[in-house]
């Protein structure tokens, strides 16, 4: 038990303070915002960097990604499909090959998937979620940085209402 609300407390879901008890974090736009901003520039940047290493083969590891959170979807299964919503970004950025800034990424994925999920006027069909992935896949596909960096940026930017704003024009 113990270990488990560490592993919480190190992700930011939880906040321990000593005899007083553990506490679920708060889930407030600010930080929510905030993650867009960390997540874009950690994503974008990193496309590049895994198509350059990876080429076009890293579209598969994308489609097993995108055919997990289709299955997820049409179950109806809104948690299952965060979870490998979160794996198809998190295996995209892998193949970046920066280990130190994966866990950051992570954190960042977890906290938005969260924040949308406790937010209801954030949820968008589920399929419809699942499907917004492919234009990702068909710019990697095609072996077009540029594409994908665009098709990644526009992804993000618009996961939450509140995403452009917090971007602006100059993402």
């Amino acid at each position: 038990m113990r270990e488990a609300l560490l592993l919480l407390q190190e992700e930011g879901l939880v906040h321990r303070m000593a005899h007083r008890g553990t506490v679920i974090a708060d889930c407030r736009a600010e930080d929510a915002k905030e993650l867009i901003r960390l997540r874009h520039g950690i994503e974008c940047r990193g496309v590049r960097r895994a198509m350059a290493r990876q080429g076009k083969g890293l579209a598969d590891v994308l489609r097993h990604h995108l055919g997990a959170m289709q299955d997820a979807a049409a179950a109806g299964d809104e948690y299952l499909l965060s979870v490998h919503d979160r794996a198809f970004h998190a295996g995209l950025f892998e193949q970046a090959d920066l280990p130190p800034v994966q866990p950051v990424l992570a954190r960042c994925l977890i906290h938005a998937h969260r924040f949308k999920i406790l937010h209801p006027e954030q949820q968008r069909d589920l399929l419809e979620t699942a499907n917004r992935h492919q234009v990702i896949i068909e710019a990697v596909a095609a072996g077009d940085a540029y594409a994908a960096v665009d098709a990644l940026s526009h992804h993000i930017t618009t996961i939450m209402d509140c995403g452009p704003s917090v971007l602006g024009s100059g993402a």
